[in-house]
């Protein structure tokens, strides 16, 4: 007779998963003395761990789809209870008068992680310049960090131990003294998507880490790091039910190389990713200088990460992206690029003009895409107030028509009106790109901006940006809330009664295309002179040579974070945007702080 299904291996094991996965994800109690949560995770670790398994048996179960997803819901919960767990088991250890590197060494998997890191040291010694003088960074240590300790003790390298758990960082501390390591050991309290990596040679990332993505990320951006080594699930065993499995493919697709898997040790549950870091991803990969149209340099921007030293935050970094940089000048070479070369073509034959309500910015980038194809483009504005500005439009050979005597300011519609009225009127003369409703304008932050912030950081908690059109700020967050949905908006505005180039007051800020004041945690209205004092602290702290609306978002962001910083217990992520460069505004600087060229 056949064994029914409720007899078979393959069942059995997966009710024995299922089972005790469901006691880990039902626990509220993860502490170490629910003895049931317990009983049930190291139920897991022993089938994770186990070789005698029938292949056939291996195969099917991993192929469950309710074993992949009890998988899934109970990691990050095992990550947690972890933490207690390292905890408790430190804080014993800490009680002994005699306490020994054995005696941690024993009570903390010390074989297991000691077998791991003798294939990782074999790799890395053969194939890179590992040696004492190397600086080590351990991500994810913990209160137990048995790998870092082993690092320090047995290899002699100065290893840095980040960990966002303050009470797992003071006893870890405890540890390293009380065994005599800590000449050798440094702990610095952070996540690891937000550390600072430019000391480090090399970076071990722990297993019990919920989301590794924005770490690698972050390591990517400093180009000291060599190889990361990361524990993974291994491949064709049950070890994915207990363990993060690394997908190895996406890992290079940030800017890695996989140099080296570790085969799976009998009894062991981990393997070891050991990945490159020198090379450079395809996307930014230099090829050439020679391009074809300077409409090539649009995007791409870095991001710069502001002195901690300059910023006085101790818990927040703070990244400006240099939009400045782009080849007419400002963030809104994306948007005009965006809304105007799908047509660019067709006008030029068509023989119509551009039309854009605009006070500088959108207007030179649109002006300098059309004259380039043969056409030209018209700006109509009741805003463009700097001399300045309305030099360059006429060198760039744009028509600029004032609107301020056709302009009532107490309604906030009455100049899109105008525009919109002229568009439908003369609809056989212009092709109206219309800024504030386009939805290429959110778009081109969406698909671009907001995509490049978090490729390089991973992960950002506050977003200050100017409100003009809304077109950055709205497309920029969308996107950043992708991955993390709680992320703090601040919108800057100007005060009503003042005036600074490319930013609203709450007055015009209509509701109106992408503009939606929910969509942000709050307003901030800032003042001309504080706007400049930005300017001025961009330009002679970080040789940004920013404008006035940059100067606003550092401002704005300088005085929310200050607020916010010295209430966090985790380290955070910040970024502002540097929206234009300084030179088109030397007459409005001059006019306001005259003092800055009595010299």
């Amino acid at each position: 007779m056949n064994k029914s299904k409720a007899q078979s291996p393959e069942h059995s094991l997966r009710h024995r998963i299922l089972s005790a996965a469901e006691t880990i994800a039902n626990s509220t109690d993860l502490s170490p003395a629910n003895t049931a949560f317990h009983d049930a995770r190291y139920s897991l670790y022993e089938i994770a761990s186990r070789d005698d398994l029938d292949a056939c048996c291996v195969q099917e179960t991993a192929a469950d789809g309710a074993v992949r997803q009890a998988a899934c819901r109970i990691f990050p919960v095992s990550c947690k209870a972890g933490i207690l767990e390292e905890c408790a088991k430190a804080k014993e250890l800490l009680s002994r008068k005699n306490l020994t590197f054995a005696d941690v060494y024993l009570s903390y998997y010390g074989d297991v992680y000691q077998a791991l890191m003798q294939d990782e040291l074999e790799f890395l010694a053969k194939n890179t310049n590992l040696n004492v003088h190397k600086s080590i960074y351990y991500v994810g240590g913990g209160a137990m960090p048995v790998p870092a300790f082993l690092l320090a003790r047995q290899a002699n390298f100065n290893v840095t131990i980040v960990d966002p758990h303050s009470e797992s960082c003071d006893l870890a501390f405890a540890l390293a003294e009380r065994l005599g390591l800590s000449d050798n050991i440094t702990i610095i309290q952070s996540s690891g998507e937000a550390a600072d990596y430019s000391q480090a040679d090399f970076v071990w990332i722990a297993n019990w880490i919920t989301q590794k993505e924005p770490i690698f990320h972050r390591i990517r951006q400093f180009n000291r790091v060599q190889y990361v080594v990361a524990r993974s699930a291994a491949e064709n065993s049950l070890s994915f039910i207990i363990n993060d499995q690394i997908d190895d493919c996406a890992v290079c697709k940030s800017g890695y190389a996989l140099a080296f898997k570790t085969q799976k040790r009998k009894d062991l549950s981990l393997v070891s990713l050991l990945f490159k870091t020198t090379i450079v991803p395809e996307k930014t990969r230099r090829t050439t200088r020679v391009i074809t149209s300077v409409t090539d340099l649009i995007g791409d921007t870095p991001l710069l990460l502001l002195d901690t030293c300059k910023t006085g935050l101790k818990n927040i970094d703070v990244y400006a992206k240099l939009e400045h940089i782009n080849p007419f000048g400002s963030i809104k070479d994306r948007t005009a690029h965006a809304m105007l070369s799908p047509h660019i073509e067709k006008l030029a034959q068509d023989g119509k003009k551009v039309l854009e309500l605009s006070s500088g910015n959108a207007a030179r980038a649109l002006q300098a895409i059309a004259c380039m194809h043969g056409t030209q483009m018209e700006t109509v504005s009741s805003r463009i107030r700097l001399e300045e500005t309305r030099k360059l439009l006429q060198i760039q050979g744009a028509k600029v028509t004032s609107i301020n005597h056709l302009v009532d300011p107490s309604d906030a519609y009455s100049a899109m009106n105008i525009v919109d009225r002229k568009a439908q009127e003369e609809s056989d003369q212009y092709f109206y790109t219309d800024q504030y409703r386009n939805p290429a304008n959110v778009g081109a932050h969406f698909d671009g901006t907001g995509k490049e912030i978090l490729e390089d950081l991973g992960h950002v908690d506050f977003f200050i940006g100017a409100i003009g059109t809304a077109g950055s700020s709205v497309g920029i967050v969308r996107c950043l809330r992708e991955k993390n949905p709680t992320i703090d908006v601040t919108g800057v505005v100007s005060h009503p009664d003042d005036f600074i180039p490319g930013i609203r007051h709450e007055g015009e800020i209509f509701n109106i295309g992408p503009y939606d004041e929910d969509f942000y945690s709050r307003l901030c209205g800032v003042t001309s002179q504080q706007a400049i004092d930005g300017v001025l602290d961009l330009v002679r702290l970080y040789g940004v040579m920013a404008g006035p609306s940059s100067g606003a978002n550092y401002a704005a962001a300088m005085n929310h974070l200050r607020s916010v910083d010295a209430k966090l217990t985790k380290r955070k992520t910040a970024v502002f945007i540097v929206c234009d460069r300084l030179e088109p505004y030397i007459s409005y600087i001059e006019e306001r702080r005259p003092d800055i060229f009595a010299q």
